[in-house]
């Protein structure tokens, strides 16, 4: 069984919105493709290269590539606030894992919070599209208003949420919409970031990242 951990949003919401988490597992293989917006950069690698996340910490490089095996796969999630009350608004932060689909979740990009109208249980497909867009973006403390990135080394959790970011970057290269097989018609989106980061544990311990680059998929389930 995957070791679960999760850093939840504050989300200042009323009583009558339900709360849940939703998690799909995705392949590299895809039924159809639209939009690409972006282009390649990062040692070669592009929209189009297999999900994965690369990173260098503490003077070691790290690389973890999906396969077809399952041993490294590509996951997404989301922690929705449905409301099916009349003027009161939907929240998605949307999150995308690259794991070992057992144990350790070696890294996690969450990105919020997308606000959707009411009496929807998830975003339309223009709005879903349109809200991913490439650039410079901020991190921000569970990713209520921007970037947060997650890992799990096998011991401990670490955040971005848990200390400061100053001189930290996260940069979306390109995004790419898809339908990818086996999906049941969800929509996906997938990006490619640069990004560098200092992770925290709730002890206070901290790891400084670098050259990172996550190629991943966020899913409007």
């Amino acid at each position: 069984m995957k070791k679960a951990f999760a850093f939840i949003s504050l989300l200042a919401v009323a009583s009558l919105i339900a709360i849940s988490c939703k998690k799909s597992t995705t392949t590299s293989s895809s039924s159809s493709t639209s939009s690409t917006t972006g282009t390649t950069t990062g040692g070669g690698l592009s929209i189009n290269s297999t999900p994965q996340v690369i990173y260098s910490s503490s003077g070691t490089n790290y690389s973890y590539i999906t396969n077809s095996t399952g041993t490294i796969q590509s996951s997404s999630s989301v922690q929705n606030s449905a409301s099916s009350t009349p003027g009161t608004n939907g929240r998605e932060i949307f999150g995308a894992s690259i794991d070992d689909g057992n144990s350790i979740t070696y890294m996690s990009v969450n990105w919020g919070t997308l606000i959707y109208p009411s009496g929807y249980n998830r975003p339309d497909t223009a709005t879903f599209r349109t809200y991913f867009t490439t650039g410079a973006k901020t991190y921000s403390n569970s990713a209520a208003n921007g970037i947060e990135i997650t890992m799990y080394d096998g011991t401990t959790a670490w955040s971005t949420s848990l200390g400061a970011q100053t001189g930290s970057t996260f940069n979306v290269d390109a995004v790419k919409q898809q339908y990818l097989l086996g999906a049941s018609g969800d929509q996906y989106m997938k990006f490619k970031a640069s990004f560098s980061c200092k992770l925290y544990s709730s002890g206070g311990a901290s790891k400084t990242i670098t050259n990172g680059v996550f190629i991943g998929y966020f899913d409007n389930m």
